[in-house]
């Protein structure tokens, strides 16, 4: 009884041997991004996606590019639909874009008491003041904000419709 009792240890012991998690230091890659601070803007475009993505219906997703400082907030349709139902759809997308903001979907205007839209207040800092930003800086971040509508057509192309969170004009193209 007692040789297989020992028996029994040594198997377990065996076993936990083998299957022991392995420890590694982290690789460079890792290493690399772990020491990099994560700035405003970064937290933002985070806070950003998930509050649009997170919404009900979802909002769409962000995109920012760095060449045109310009970010885009952005909703593909997948399903077909005529020419002006899309296009519908795609407006009635861009007014709530804008309504959740805090922007007037006629004027385009960010609606008082606000300052801002909702958009633009996910780039500052949450719990402190920051005395060096510059001035106005959420009121110009609404400048850069674009919105953009993709929606299939029945005839295979693709309705594309972009404003500016701010002001009253749009571009419908097809792609």
């Amino acid at each position: 009884m007692l040789t297989k009792f020992k028996a029994t240890c040594a198997a377990v012991v065996a076993t936990l041997a083998f299957t022991a998690p392995v420890h590694s230091d982290p690789g460079e890659v890792t290493k690399y991004l772990m020491n990099e601070p994560a700035t405003v803007f970064d937290l933002g475009l985070i806070r950003l996606e998930y509050f649009l993505t997170s919404y009900y219906p979802p909002l769409g997703s962000a995109l920012y590019d760095s060449r045109n400082d310009r970010l885009t907030i952005r909703k593909a349709f997948d399903e077909v639909s005529s020419s002006d139902i899309a296009e519908q759809t795609c407006k009635d997308w861009l007014e709530r874009v804008r309504k959740i903001g805090a922007v007037d979907p006629l004027s385009g205007m960010v609606e008082p008491p606000f300052e801002n839209s909702v958009y633009s207040n996910f780039f500052k800092h949450i719990s402190q003041r920051n005395d060096d930003a510059p001035e106005d800086y959420l009121k110009k971040f609404d400048e850069i904000i674009h919105l953009k509508c993709n929606h299939l057509l029945d005839d295979g192309t693709i309705l594309s419709i972009g404003a500016p969170l701010l002001g009253g004009t749009f571009v419908v193209s097809r792609l």
